[in-house]
């Protein structure tokens, strides 16, 4: 017992020590002058600004001998005075992430020591809202489940866009739904159609709200709009093992699917940026493509049968594996945005759950050197779960940019037998093309979270969560994609860089980024996802407005139009994107 004693207190000695060596100051790097600008967080040691609660040692053995919870610990005005004064002289500019828990603060306490903030538009509040009075009377047999409150309006009135954040920033919504009505059953849905039908309402369709070309917005030209969400209607009804199929209600978003499968052997594995605010009636009713590069690459290759509420009645199409009698009744209501029915019920194909798996991060010199293998890896038939290639800008944030490196993040995945053979004969097509695989690739099954590919993916998971903060500051980013024969990838890839990082520099008068990265990839060309940004002056004032429907510029780029056209319209695209930000 005596020694076991002993050891624990030695133990307990050295992480002390350990603890007190790992916190020692660190001296900053010599720089001559003052620096331009620096990243800001006000929480100091002793705070936690995920949980809001103390760190430290200290406080563990508090929190350990005190039953109560304790009290949260926000950065204190005191803490962060000091460290501007700090600051003042030795930086020009501070950049912060918080607007709230102290954040509020920093603008005053910036102007004091003479260092500019970097500006930040306050989020907004529910009470800060003026909405137009529902232009409907919610009779009673209905008013269990439709809501006409202000924040249940505000908050089905705008999608995820950035414009729409902007918007929200700006406190404007001139359009809000009337009504809100909450189905929990598939007769709740043609209750609510009938009374908007009786009224002469417009009823907009609402899953999760990802919408990014303002699908649930309710036009201004509408007398009266209920807007319909499909929240309640969130369950997997029936699970066919024999055909590997499920029958699931169109309400149900992305994850409680794969929970409420998690008994069973089987998986969806439909997976996109908006998986986890998107809805499977959304799904369908958008043709959503999910992140497997091939094969199983949109919600068309899931569905068996849908069950639609139309104007006219509930219609439910056959269940089949396949036809080729006539017409596809499904594929009316595939991407139909909602404009033809509400999508209740689908039965959709699921798979077995992988156990087999094989990935692999292969670099090339250039995007273009890449492109080839990826090429020459999807017309041999190989069918990788995940082939995404990355240009430099995409998938090396932390280098400079000018590297020309991209990056392959290469997965195969299944349940019926090992991959080891179907990964060496696409590591072997990248070495052909140049391609450096990292070292012992091929029996990494968790290369694409490590390295380049790892720091991409974590980036692009967490990209939704930055939209909000990114136009509070001004910033304009966003995304445009399109498919393309691989003859005419290079030539085209080429162009609508340069076409897109001139714009941005024409409309913000700054230099902007532009990145490339493969989504999807089939034997006859890739689909090409274009992200860029810029940075906006928030304080500079337009002479003038002018509303251009920004999808007529994906359209001209898919059609891969003159310079002069798409150099116009991606213009009017940015100027419409950023107008509301300008004014402070």
């Amino acid at each position: 017992m005596f020694r076991l004693g002993f050891v624990l207190l030695l133990v307990c000695a050295a992480t002390l020590v350990g603890w007190r060596l790992l916190d020692r100051d660190v001296v900053a790097a010599d720089v001559e002058g003052p620096l331009h600008g620096v990243t800001y967080a006000p929480w100091a040691k002793d705070q936690d600004p995920l949980s809001g609660k103390a760190s430290g040692i200290f406080s563990f053995l508090r929190t350990a001998l005190n039953e109560e919870p304790p009290a949260p610990i926000k950065p204190r005005k005191s803490q962060m005075e000091r460290d501007f004064a700090l600051l003042a002289g030795k930086v020009g500019s501070v950049r912060t992430y918080r607007t709230t828990d102290g954040g509020e603060l920093m603008p005053e306490l910036a102007a004091r020591y003479g260092v500019s903030s970097f500006d930040v538009t306050a989020p907004p509040k529910p009470e800060e809202f003026t909405l137009r009075r529902s232009r409907v009377d919610v009779p009673s047999a209905l008013q269990a489940m439709v809501r006409t409150d202000q924040l249940t309006r505000l908050e089905h009135s705008y999608g995820k866009a950035g414009f729409d954040a902007i918007r929200m920033l700006q406190r404007s919504v001139p359009n809000p739904p009337d009504a809100v009505a909450f189905p929990e059953n598939e007769q709740d849905v043609v209750r609510v159609l009938e009374w908007c039908d009786s009224i002469g309402a417009k009823a907009i369709p609402y899953g999760g709200g990802s919408s990014v070309v303002k699908g649930i917005e309710p036009s201004a030209a509408f007398d009266k709009v209920v807007t319909i969400s499909m929240r309640h209607m969130d369950k997997v009804l029936e699970v066919d093992p024999v055909s590997q199929a499920a029958r699931i209600q169109g309400g149900i978003y992305g994850p409680a699917i794969e929970d409420q499968l998690r008994t069973s052997p089987f998986t969806m594995r439909h997976y996109m940026q908006a998986y986890r605010c998107s809805t499977l009636g959304g799904w369908i009713a958008t043709r959503s493509g999910g992140h497997y590069a091939t094969l199983y690459t949109h919600i068309d290759d899931f569905v068996e049968s849908t069950r639609v509420v139309t104007p006219a009645g509930p219609l439910e199409t056959r269940r089949l594996p396949g036809s080729g009698a006539g017409p596809s009744p499904d594929r009316m209501f595939l991407g139909s945005e909602g404009i033809l029915g509400i999508i209740t019920e689908a039965w959709v194909r699921l798979r077995k759950k992988p156990t087999f798996r094989a990935s692999a991060s292969v670099r090339f010199k250039d995007f273009f050197s890449g492109a080839d293998a990826v090429r020459d890896i999807t017309q041999a038939g190989l069918y990788p779960a995940n082939c995404r290639l990355l240009e430099a800008r995409e998938a090396l944030p932390n280098i400079p940019w000018t590297s020309t490196e991209a990056v392959l993040v290469l997965a195969f995945e299944g349940a019926d037998h090992p991959l080891d053979a179907w990964m060496k004969r696409a590591l072997e097509i990248c070495e052909a093309h140049g391609g450096k695989a990292d070292p012992n690739a091929a029996d990494d099954e968790n290369a694409h979270r490590s390295g380049a590919a790892g720091a991409w993916r974590n980036k692009f998971i967490r990209a939704p969560h930055y939209s909000e903060h990114a136009a509070a500051r001004g910033i304009l980013s966003s995304t445009f994609e399109t498919s393309m024969t691989w003859d005419r990838m290079r030539d085209f890839h080429t162009k609508i860089t340069k076409i897109t990082r001139d714009t941005i520099k024409q409309v913000t008068g700054r230099d902007g980024f532009v990145s490339c990265r493969f989504t999807h990839v089939y034997p006859d060309g890739p689909c090409l996802y274009f992200t860029f940004g810029g940075l906006l002056d928030k304080r500079k004032q337009l002479s003038c407005f002018l509303y251009s429907k920004w999808i007529n510029i994906r359209n001209e780029l898919r059609m891969a139009g003159s310079k002069h056209l798409l150099r116009r319209r991606l213009f009017l695209y940015c100027f419409d994107y950023v107008y509301h930000c300008f004014d402070m």
